[in-house]
């Protein structure tokens, strides 16, 4: 049986517009995602012809790859924003891990997550920016190491954000009157 039989969907409900706190994050991206762009396209013409593109855990290059090869890092910020807005914009689709969505707490729970992706976004696309920002420093002084310090910082706050989304959730399922998490199904 597919996953689309097994899961139940969520309803469908008109979500109140953002919040200017959530405008703001948006906009942040949205200059993330511009500065990346703008700083692979204004270095690829100066970038020595083979670029580093992958660092060991002490952040020293240990693979290497072609310059144009500069361009994936704006690709996959525009990519990554394009998902996050999608889900921001449909939070229906989204899997809420067992939480059970009705229409009483749709847009409560819908609002969480909401919230939840739009500070991912921002801090996915300032980790994209950064990492694109030093591989060209990198590029071009080969004694120099990236730090790998943003990307701890990144993942636990990623982590932080989803905890706290979903201990949020649950609480609010429960304030509703639902047992907050639906049973998986047995097969």
């Amino acid at each position: 049986m597919g996953i689309a039989k097994v899961r139940k969907k969520n309803p469908r409900v008109n979500m109140p517009p953002l919040t200017q706190k959530e405008r703001t994050c948006e906009i942040v991206t949205l200059l993330f995602v511009l500065l990346t762009i703008f700083i692979a396209w204004r270095a690829y013409l100066t970038l020595p012809s083979t670029i580093a593109m992958h660092f060991d855990i002490k952040g020293t290059p240990d693979s290497f790859v072609r310059s144009y090869n500069i361009f994936f890092m704006p690709i996959l910020a525009v990519f990554m924003t394009a998902i996050m807005k999608f889900s921001i914009r449909f939070p229906w689709f989204g899997n809420y891990c067992g939480v059970t969505i009705t229409e009483q707490n749709a847009v409560k729970l819908y609002g969480i997550a909401r919230k939840a992706l739009i500070y991912i976004d921002v801090l996915t696309t300032g980790v994209i920016w950064y990492f694109t920002s030093q591989i060209i420093n990198v590029s071009f002084d080969n004694t120099q190491k990236m730090s790998v310090i943003p990307l701890v910082l990144y993942i636990v706050a990623v982590d932080v954000i989803v905890v706290f989304m979903i201990i949020k959730m649950i609480k609010e399922s429960n304030r509703s009157g639902d047992s907050g998490i639906s049973p998986k199904p047995i097969e």
